[in-house]
């Protein structure tokens, strides 16, 4: 019997075609034949892996760059107060209202007890005086009469001792009002006087907290100028803020100064509330250095009380006002008029308003422009002009002068000579200087880099196409290994 021989390929060998029977391969190449095939495919698999990995991990870390650089610009905001999470000043200690109910106080034989206690004003201050309300009520079902009332103890003064000297009587289910002025003695701190209600058949005790502290009220700047010029007006504001636990009224700033007009001369606040905040405008011209002070009076209670704030005042060049310059003038002359033209920049910090250019000297300004009235003229702006006029001297140069005034209302004066005798003239108002370039303050700078996620968004973009060109060829490769 013929044994028949097959090769890998899966045709029989030679000799063998002939029978017309169709040639079956071994189980043994059929496994080796896929194990091939699968190790093709894994090896695919790993190189397309390798090629993509590496551009993602980069892609990665510009993203997480990026990001860290958009949290690292962004601005974290916070409550920066003085007050705690009970609505206090840190730093005052926590007492009870003055008002208070008090716990039932009740002697053996009657039906008596403290319902309230109330203190006017609501914390003293050392050596204030005060009104102090005690309320008792009567539960029983009987009247009670007592032989006298008294307040007592501690460093609070009871300025009337003889007021409840004589007894009385409070009827069943009613209450009496005992009233006594009393006096803070001279430490700070919680006081407790003892109330006592003398009675026939024993007594009724009850100490009172009473509360004393000196904490005035807050005066400081809000706001002023970076520099007091002499002559020049300008505000400044001031603020009044009640740290105290209880309300003041009454309250009055009044200023004052030597060579100093301040106003107005003095305002009115009235009440301010605990833990509040209030301020006030005044306007300040200085004529000479030296200090001014702002007084301020108020009441607490029916006690007067009065804090002050001084301030210095010293003369020094306001660097951050309105600095009017003159850039690239032209000079031309027509039928005996010469006409002057070029820009006025704001280099400035601040804004120049009622801006006018006109002629100065010995010149005469004619029509059409005598003078050139550019009005307001914002920081970092500038604006053209042209003046005109007549020379009978024949002067080599003619000064432009440039008035204008900031926003208090003071009138500024800025002059420049310009040479009129040649054709193009660029100069610096105030300091004589020729500019290099003439380029207008105005001007726009280059423009600055964009941040935010438009910005993160543009860094990303060269990353992402990268990544796609890489994608596009993996996938055309592994479709050339399948064909």
């Amino acid at each position: 019997m013929k044994s028949t021989v097959y090769q890998n390929t899966g045709t029989p060998a030679t000799g063998q075609g002939a029978s017309g029977k169709k040639a079956v391969q071994s189980p043994v190449s059929v496994q080796r034949n896929g194990a091939t095939r699968r190790s093709g495919r894994r090896e695919t698999v790993r190189r397309f892996a390798t090629v993509l990995l590496i551009p993602l991990a980069f892609c990665v870390l510009i993203m997480a760059a990026s990001a860290a650089t958009v949290s690292n610009t962004s601005v974290s905001t916070g409550t920066n107060s003085s007050l705690d999470s009970s609505g206090s000043y840190t730093g005052v200690s926590q007492v009870t209202t003055a008002t208070t109910t008090a716990a039932t106080g009740s002697s053996t034989s009657a039906g008596l007890s403290v319902k309230e206690t109330s203190l006017d004003p609501e914390v003293l201050m050392p050596g204030d005086t005060g009104t102090l309300t005690v309320t008792v009520s009567n539960g029983g079902n009987t009247a009670v009469t007592y032989n006298h009332a008294t307040l007592a103890g501690s460093s609070v003064t009871n300025m009337d001792t003889t007021q409840y000297s004589s007894g009385g009587t409070i009827n069943a289910g009613s209450t009496m009002v005992f009233t006594f002025p009393i006096q803070a003695g001279s430490k700070d701190g919680t006081q407790y006087p003892e109330f006592s209600l003398d009675l026939d058949s024993g007594s009724l005790r009850y100490p009172i907290a009473v509360k004393v502290a000196s904490t005035d009220l807050a005066v400081s700047v809000a706001s002023q100028p970076d520099a007091y010029v002499q002559g020049f007006k300008d505000s400044l504001v001031l603020a009044i803020g009640n740290p105290r636990q209880n309300s003041v009224s009454g309250v009055q700033i009044i200023p004052s100064g030597d060579g100093t007009t301040i106003t107005p001369g003095s305002t009115f606040i009235g009440a301010i509330s605990s833990n509040t905040e209030v301020t006030k405008t005044f306007s300040v011209t200085p004529t000479r250095e030296g200090n001014i002070t702002f007084q301020v009076k108020y009441l607490n209670g029916l006690n007067a009380h009065t804090t002050s704030l001084t301030i210095p005042i010293t003369f020094s060049e306001d660097k951050t006002q309105a600095d009017l310059l003159i850039s690239d003038t032209v000079v031309t002359q027509s039928s005996g008029t010469t006409h002057i033209t070029g820009n006025v920049n704001n280099a400035g910090l601040k804004d120049a308003n009622g801006v006018v250019v006109t002629t100065g000297g010995s010149v005469t300004p004619v029509d059409p422009y005598k003078q050139a009235v550019i009005g307001s003229l914002a920081a970092n702006d500038f604006s053209s002009f042209e003046v005109t006029f007549t020379d009978r001297t024949n002067s080599a140069s003619v000064p432009l002068v440039i008035t204008y005034k900031d926003a208090n209302g003071n009138s500024l004066t800025q002059t420049i000579n310009v040479d009129i005798k040649s054709s193009t003239s660029n100069m610096t108002a105030g300091s004589g200087r020729e500019s290099a370039g003439g380029a207008p303050s105005g001007a726009m700078g280059a423009p600055g880099q964009r941040g935010g996620i438009v910005g993160t968004l543009e860094g990303l973009a060269l990353p992402i196409v990268a990544i796609l060109v890489v994608i596009g060829g993996a996938a055309l490769y592994i479709r050339r290994r399948r064909q």
